[in-house]
């Protein structure tokens, strides 16, 4: 997660790596969980927010140092995280849950999907709230959009793989990373272009864009 062209974490292994230099280098913050770390998110540097796979959500307020957990437990798994402001911010998987006090308390989004829905990434970009995942047991992949901040969606049925990640470098053009080595690309809402980038690698799992050529 970028805060700013300098600051940026990540996490993995039951801890948090933070960079004040642009990526040249990260520091381990003194924390660490047995739980499975999913994602972060920081809407301003002293406050960020952690994702657990099954622990749910832990909050910070020194910039990282020390973490207590708000949401103890919930049914389901869970991987992402965002917050659009210092209040208002969401997490997704099993479901997706919308808090307006700082993580205080959550409640459910209802997404008007019939099917089963996995929430793989959740991003807040030029107004825009996404939401990115799967449907089961159809195995459907799926862009959600809203304008409202979680209150109407708009659907996309992409494919019949999972979407993983979402980057949009410039208004109007979105890339996708799927689970089967494709990736999509989108640009003034027209239908989906897609590229198989064969790697090595079985399955991507992030994508990011630094400008609309890079």
């Amino acid at each position: 997660y970028l805060l700013n062209q300098n600051t940026g974490y990540i996490t993995g292994n039951g801890r948090i790596y933070k960079t004040t230099n642009k990526g040249a280098s990260f520091a381990t913050l003194p924390t660490y969980s047995q739980y499975t770390w999913c994602d972060v998110c920081f809407p301003n540097e002293s406050t960020g927010y952690c994702v657990y796979k099954y622990r749910v959500v832990d909050k910070t307020t020194d910039g990282g140092i020390t973490w207590s957990n708000i949401l103890p437990s919930s049914n389901g798994e869970y991987f992402t995280i965002c917050f659009i402001n210092g209040n208002t911010g969401f997490f997704g998987g099993s479901k997706i849950f919308k808090t307006t006090n700082g993580g205080a308390s959550w409640d459910t989004v209802t997404t008007g999907l019939q099917n089963y829905y996995y929430s793989h990434k959740i991003r807040y970009i030029n107004d825009i709230l996404y939401s990115i995942g799967v449907t089961l047991p159809s195995s459907a992949g799926i862009v959600m959009k809203s304008t409202n901040e979680g209150q109407n969606w708009q659907i996309d049925s992409i494919s019949n793989e999972s979407i993983c990640d979402i980057s949009i470098p410039v208004p109007n053009t979105i890339y996708l990373a799927g689970w089967r080595n494709y990736i999509y690309k989108s640009v003034n809402n027209s239908p989906w272009s897609k590229y198989n980038v064969y790697t090595t690698i079985d399955s991507y799992g992030s994508i990011s864009f630094v400008n609309k050529d890079t």
